[in-house]
């Protein structure tokens, strides 16, 4: 458990070589998100994806894989921290479209907002990690992009579609409004990271550090 807190403690430390430039496009987000509420929907999946992947790709090319094949740490241990920055990413994103949230005009349920939330980060983390361990920086960022606008373009029009949900569509958000939501995507979070986890970690012992 020390080593993955040394780990994670590393990575936010990184975290400041490539603040300057996540910082820019998060303010941007922000500004269009506070223009136009629909984005709202994308500003937790961008802070996510600028966010782990840039400091993924920062670690892999300043040599992050020699680094770990000396110091007295498992390989698994690396991976499990990988996720632990996600989930901290993840959390800030929360808080980050929380405050958004109260500042501007959203005609839906902050419960079911943070719920979009957490399943788009959830799917993200679960996604770009595993094919950052696997191909690293270059290959990873490319993949990274397709990942980036797919999210884009679905966040939006779903919370379009939340904003002004048909008959059928308001029966079954009052229906998990009932069941508590939060606690659904949180499940369902833990579930989807543990397996995303478990491939990381076979893709990770199987890499060839050059």
């Amino acid at each position: 458990m020390n080593n993955i807190m040394n780990l994670t403690k590393m990575s936010l430390i990184n975290f400041k070589a490539i603040l300057k430039q996540v910082g820019i496009i998060i303010i941007m987000w922000l500004f269009v998100s506070a223009i136009n509420p629909s984005f709202i929907g994308a500003l937790s999946s961008m802070i996510t994806i600028v966010g782990v992947p840039q400091l993924m790709s920062y670690e892999d090319v300043s040599g992050i894989d020699n680094l770990i094949g000396v110091i007295p740490v498992k390989r698994s241990e690396y991976v499990i921290s990988r996720y632990v920055i996600g989930i901290i990413t993840m959390i800030s994103s929360m808080l980050i479209v929380s405050v958004i949230y109260h500042i501007i005009e959203v005609d839906i349920n902050l419960d079911l907002l943070l719920t979009t939330v957490i399943l788009s980060s959830t799917l993200i983390i679960s996604m770009l990690i595993p094919t950052m361990i696997k191909y690293g920086a270059i290959k990873g960022k490319f993949i990274t992009m397709a990942i980036t606008l797919a999210t884009i373009f679905c966040s939006m029009p779903i919370v379009d579609i939340l904003q002004n949900p048909s008959k059928q569509l308001k029966n079954i958000i009052d229906y998990i409004n009932n069941i508590n939501p939060l606690i659904v995507s949180i499940i369902i979070s833990i579930l989807t990271i543990l397996i995303s986890m478990i491939i990381s970690i076979k893709i990770y012992d199987k890499k060839e550090f050059k």
